[in-house]
């Protein structure tokens, strides 16, 4: 699970017209809002209802999402982007977290790359 202080809430969550950087991967799209100067990056993930609707198996795809951003949390901190929304592209039970990983992997280097 993520700290508490690194989550997003419903005060800090963007607005729609933030200026936003989105990538799409195999299994999650994240969209990551530029932050106003130095400062923690705020995670969120969003299911919804169409991916999966049984709220049990929504929350079960946060933990893991989470637990997928965990050890990635040293190459956030030198992240110029402070807010990133996590979204799953299609139904949460048919992702693997084996995918999702590397999906995460994959945006923080093509964020580093631009």
């Amino acid at each position: 699970m993520l700290p508490k202080n690194r989550k997003l809430t419903r005060h800090t969550f963007p607005s729609y017209r933030e200026r936003r950087v989105t990538y799409d991967g195999k299994s999650v799209r994240v969209v990551s809002y530029l932050g106003e100067g130095p400062q923690k990056t705020l995670f969120s993930v969003v299911v919804a209802k169409k991916h999966s609707n049984n709220a049990v198996e929504r929350h079960c795809f946060k933990r893991r999402v989470f637990s997928a951003l965990l050890p990635l949390f040293p190459a956030f901190d030198h992240f110029v982007h402070g807010k990133v929304l996590i979204f799953p592209l299609r139904k949460v039970d048919t992702i693997t977290f084996a995918d999702m990983r590397a999906d995460l992997d994959a945006c923080l280097h093509s964020y580093h790359d631009r």
